[in-house]
């Protein structure tokens, strides 16, 4: 299973369906904070922006949205430790 496939499953799987607005902002900060943790942690509207450049969108928008997908679960959390928190169960998980 690819890494972005997992990442869809389990946002899924929290809740987050493809049809909310922040589902797909969400998965590609994942893809993109998988490949450079220290990103979630250095400047998430570094993330933002870089999730806004591809869907065509302004960092505000896609930070919003995903405070709105988030809403959706049953956590609690800020967008980087949620996004944290999910980056690294699917790592561990396909880590093997």
């Amino acid at each position: 299973m690819t890494q972005e496939k997992a990442f869809s499953k389990r946002l899924i799987a929290e809740g987050i369906m493809p049809n909310i607005r922040g589902y797909y902002f969400l998965l590609d900060a994942l893809v993109i904070a998988s490949a450079d943790p220290r990103s979630l942690w250095r400047d998430t509207a570094s993330l933002y922006h870089k999730v806004a450049e591809k869907r065509g969108t302004n960092a505000a928008n896609v930070s919003r949205s995903i405070v709105y997908a988030i809403e959706r679960t049953k956590y609690n959390l800020s967008n980087s430790q949620f996004i944290g928190m999910i980056a690294e169960e699917v790592r561990l998980e396909t880590a093997g």
